[in-house]
């Protein structure tokens, strides 16, 4: 069945309570802005002979912005407009240390112990504005409007982790490894992670 796009007097004709694809394409607003900034640093540093101090330091930053306008010539923008926004802000934090220690004593033993520690963050932050009611469809930001609300949400979780290995091998043949692990998180408290002894 042939559904006529225009209406006669030339405006967006509406089929029950669809809009028409053109009338979407042509009137649907909606923009999206985003930045992110990731930087990483380290230094490395041999305080002896075969004991070595490692640090390193990293940023993820994200910014995100989404604005949408309805305007009045489609179903969802009616009667007088309307537009929202939405800021999100997400940035987390990761610093480690690393102590290791590498020494082979004659030509039959290696021993190899790596101490260390984890430090993560993570913060979250929204705000979000909503208008109705523009003065025309030339007025499409929510200053415009004669009815906005607004409301923000905010987040924040760490993990702090300490793990230590250590490793000892006979004629680069035979080997001892154990390992140990302790996690503290905001999300899930306190607990240890893992403990172990392998021998190969």
């Amino acid at each position: 069945t042939y559904l006529p796009v225009y209406n006669q007097d030339g405006s967006y004709a509406r089929h029950s309570i669809f809009d028409n694809h053109l009338a979407l394409i042509d009137n649907l607003n909606i923009k999206g802005e985003s930045s992110r900034l990731i930087t990483n640093l380290y230094g490395e540093y041999e305080l002896v002979d075969g004991l070595t101090f490692k640090s390193s330091w990293s940023l993820d930053y994200n910014n995100y912005a989404d604005k949408v306008y309805n305007n009045t010539q489609i179903s969802v923008g009616l009667p007088a407009g309307n537009a929202s926004r939405t800021d999100t802000r997400l940035v987390s934090f990761l610093n480690e240390q690393l102590l290791t220690y590498n020494k082979r004593f004659g030509n039959d033993h290696f021993l190899n112990v790596l101490l260390g520690n984890t430090l993560q963050q993570t913060k979250y932050n929204t705000l979000s504005l909503t208008g109705r009611n523009f003065p025309s469809d030339d007025f499409q930001e929510i200053a415009s409007s004669s009815l906005q609300t607004g409301s923000t949400n905010s987040s924040q979780n760490g993990l702090v982790s300490f793990f230590s290995r250590a490793g000892y091998t006979y004629k680069d043949r035979y080997s001892v490894d154990g390992s140990v692990c302790a996690d503290a998180s905001s999300r899930f408290g306190h607990k240890i992670e893992k403990a172990g002894i392998d021998i190969g």
